[in-house]
This record gives C-alpha cells, sequence and structure tokens, in this order.
C-alpha cells in the first residue's frame, strides 16, 4: 500500500518556493512508494507555470476557477502599486481564504 502525500501551493506561477517544491515532489514520484497529490488554490492562466514540468503520476487538484486565479495575478502583481493595492490584495486573501476553509 502506497503512503499518501499532500502538497499545496498557492499557484504553479514561476518562483523559489513553487520550483523546490515540485522538484521534491517528482523525485518522491520516482519511488513506487508514494501516491502523491499536489492541491493548488489558484490556476493562473494569465502567466506561464510549472504545471509542464510535473510528472504525470502526481495528481493536480485545483481549488478556484482559472477566472479566479487570473485576478489573483492581478491584484498580487499591483501589490507593489501602493497601499490601496496592498490593502485590496490582502481583502482578495482574506476572501478566498474563507471560501476554500469552507470548500475544504
Amino acid at each position: 500500500m502506497k503512503t499518501k502525500v499532500l502538497f499545496f501551493l498557492t499557484s504553479l506561477k514561476y518562483g523559489g518556493t513553487e520550483k523546490t517544491t515540485i522538484s521534491y515532489l517528482n523525485e518522491l514520484s520516482q519511488s513506487n512508494k508514494y501516491e502523491i497529490t499536489l492541491c493548488v488554490m489558484f490556476d493562473v492562466n494569465c502567466v506561464e507555470t510549472l504545471e509542464k514540468s510535473i510528472h504525470e503520476s502526481v495528481k493536480i487538484i485545483y481549488l478556484t476557477s482559472s477566472e479566479v486565479g487570473d485576478l489573483f495575478h492581478k491584484v498580487q502583481t499591483s501589490y507593489a502599486k501602493g497601499y490601496i493595492y496592498k490593502i485590496k490584495y490582502v481583502l482578495f486573501r482574506l476572501k478566498y481564504n474563507i471560501i476554500l476553509e469552507k470548500k475544504i
């Protein structure tokens, strides 16, 4: 019987945490000891993602639609513009954390 392992990422955009996590789960997927699932909060279609670099034996679950993911990316990239955008980002994250908590 395989041991079930769940990884969680906010999105599959290029970043250090994402690359390291995917590298780690790809290594684990090479052995037949684990059944690996990657849970991704936001499906981001508006940018190049790391989805193609994930081994095919890894099951990927998206918690939100690509429309919500694209909105998340838009809000996140405007974060550095000023305090108003930072407040919008925090409110966006709070709203979807509450929704996802109920969904999970």
